[in-house]
């Protein structure tokens, strides 16, 4: 049993927090870039990168070697037409979410130009990096709120 009294394990309840963190790390960043404090949008988005390389890791450990996957028991017809539609969309969301991020990241550090110790884009790689970066912020935002429904759906509505 998890720590929020649901019938999820606490690998569930933490990674539901950790995600949490994950996407506030990554607002926090955005919102530095708006306030044009490179630097430190830099540094919150990289960190942000890693722990959610740290968190898909874990998640893909834990899902092969000893939880594996967690069956629903809800009615058939909320499976058929909401669980598992929610299943495959927050899939294919973590994905996309995943690469993008990859590619953000990667832009920004080899499409950069270092001026008296700040880093600034060049323009055209500013203008992608920056259309991945608010497609990712998007993507993982969706991921995150499927991953919420489909934790609900597990452990608080059928438990």
């Amino acid at each position: 049993m998890g720590f929020f009294g649901t019938g999820a394990s606490f690998f569930a309840d933490f990674s539901l927090i950790f995600q949490a963190v994950i996407l506030g790390a990554f607002i926090v960043g955005w919102r530095r870039v708006l306030e044009k404090r490179i630097a430190e949008h830099q540094k919150i988005m990289t960190t942000a990168f890693v722990l959610n390389v740290v968190f898909v890791g874990s998640y893909m450990i834990k899902s092969l070697l000893s939880e594996g996957s967690t069956g629903f028991i809800g009615p058939d017809s909320v499976k058929d037409f909401i669980y598992l539609p929610t299943v495959i969309v927050h899939g294919i969301a973590s994905l996309l979410a995943f690469t993008l991020a990859g590619l953000t990241v990667y832009y920004g550090y080899t499409r950069s130009v270092v001026k008296k110790r700040r880093i600034f884009p060049k323009p055209m790689q500013r203008t992608t990096h920056r259309i991945i970066g608010i497609l990712t912020i998007g993507t993982w935002t969706l991921s995150f709120l499927t991953g919420i429904s489909v934790y609900i759906l597990l452990y608080v509505l059928y438990q």
